[in-house]
């Protein structure tokens, strides 16, 4: 029935013989892994994965290269229920021609986790096809502890794209071996190899990239900074003292990539410093500041933060609307209703919206108003007074 002309029957065929799992049916389950139908191709894979003969593992990885990726996918998973018999040709299939086939042959041996693949999968991240790098990397992380030393070593390759994609792992499996390694990297002269690096470190999370970190605030590049700074928020709280120091730093990229990290650790050691913060010279720095009080949330800055509302920079006064929105204390109302008449529409809006998710009736006739008379901030002034109203009926 595999042969019939009906391929509903072919499909259903495929199927049962996969659930009766004897070994007379491989070679025409093989068979049709060329069949016209993809969902007949798909359902052949699916039965073979089960059956777990060897007879399988060629036609299978001869068949990562179908044009349809759902059928790709369930080979994938036929081969990983093979399982080590298959892992040599996988390796040999990470030298084919065709680069779909690479990346399929590079997840499959991240999945089976065998350590022999260990070598041509670093090897993989030097392919010229950047997918395929990219699933190298996938399986090096997979594979774990024993990925770490021969990563480790990959970080010095003279390849860049070995050295920045063996950081990447490295952070997942988040063995601190990788730390100094990592922390050396920062060093680079490529801003992506050090970017990757820094993405690593926050992963992994040891208190020694701290300092590191802190330095790559001052870095020229935006994208490094911003690495730098998410990094420094994953590694959470050892981090707080040293970033406090750094809001008085005098280069503000530093003041502004400590309180970033500082926002996104959420601790109230640092709301008094980002109190502070909030009257810096750099209208950057404090509308971060404001951002970052936001995030943590701490009542403590509701006073100062309407007084920011008051600030010459509408970037400022915006996120400061909408930091208090975030905190939701009722002392913010007032001042809010007042920056409906704010001269910058952004303002306006963040204010209105803020006001609609607190929810208080003394909002009502300034967002009706601004819903009937300003045209630019009508949809969130309408949204905002609908909220209002909804609450207030028990919704």
């Amino acid at each position: 029935t595999l042969r019939d002309a009906n391929e509903d029957v072919r499909r259903e065929a495929a199927e049962a013989l996969g659930l009766i799992g004897d070994t007379r049916a491989v070679e025409p389950l093989i068979a049709a892994l060329k069949d016209a139908n993809e969902d007949v191709r798909r359902e052949a894979a699916e039965a073979l994965g089960p059956i777990g003969d060897d007879r399988a593992i060629e036609p299978l990885i001869a068949a990562l290269k179908d044009a349809n990726k759902n059928v790709r996918w369930q080979m994938t998973e036929a081969l990983e229920k093979i399982g080590q018999p298959a892992v040599e040709p996988l390796i040999v299939a990470l030298q084919d021609s065709d680069g779909e086939a690479r990346a399929e042959a590079a997840t499959v041996l991240g999945k089976i986790g065998d350590t022999r693949a260990i070598a041509p999968l670093i090897t993989a991240l030097k392919d010229a096809d950047w997918n395929v790098r990219k699933m190298a990397a996938e399986a090096l992380w997979k594979l774990g502890q024993p990925a770490i030393e021969p990563l480790i070593v990959g970080l010095k390759d003279a390849d860049k794209d070995v050295h920045g994609l063996a950081a990447w792992p490295l952070g997942q499996i988040g063995d601190t071996r990788a730390v100094e390694p990592l922390i050396a990297a920062l060093e680079d002269a490529d801003d992506w190899i050090r970017a990757m690096a820094a993405g690593a470190l926050g992963l992994i999370g040891d208190a020694r990239a701290i300092q590191p970190l802190i330095a790559m605030l001052k870095e020229a590049d935006g994208e490094v900074r911003q690495m730098a700074a998410t990094a420094l928020g994953k590694i959470g709280k050892p981090a707080v003292e040293p970033l406090i120091a750094n809001l008085s730093d005098v280069d503000a990229g530093v003041r502004r990539g400590a309180a970033e990290a500082l926002g996104r650790i959420g601790d109230a050691r640092a709301v008094e410093p980002l109190i502070a913060a909030l009257v810096d010279a750099d209208k950057w720095m404090r509308t971060v500041a404001a951002w970052a009080l936001g995030q943590i949330g701490d009542a403590r800055a509701v006073g100062p933060l309407i007084v920011a509302l008051q600030d010459a920079e509408r970037e400022v006064r915006a996120e400061a609307a909408r930091a208090l929105g975030q905190i939701g204390d009722f002392r913010a109302v007032r001042p809010l209703i007042m920056a409906l008449e704010d001269a910058e529409w952004k303002v306006r809006r963040e204010a209105a919206t803020v006001l609609g998710e607190i929810g208080d009736a003394r909002a009502l006739p300034g967002l009706e108003r601004m819903a009937r008379e300003d045209r630019v901030v009508a949809d969130a002034a309408k949204w905002a007074a609908e909220n209002i109203r909804q609450r207030l009926r028990g919704f």
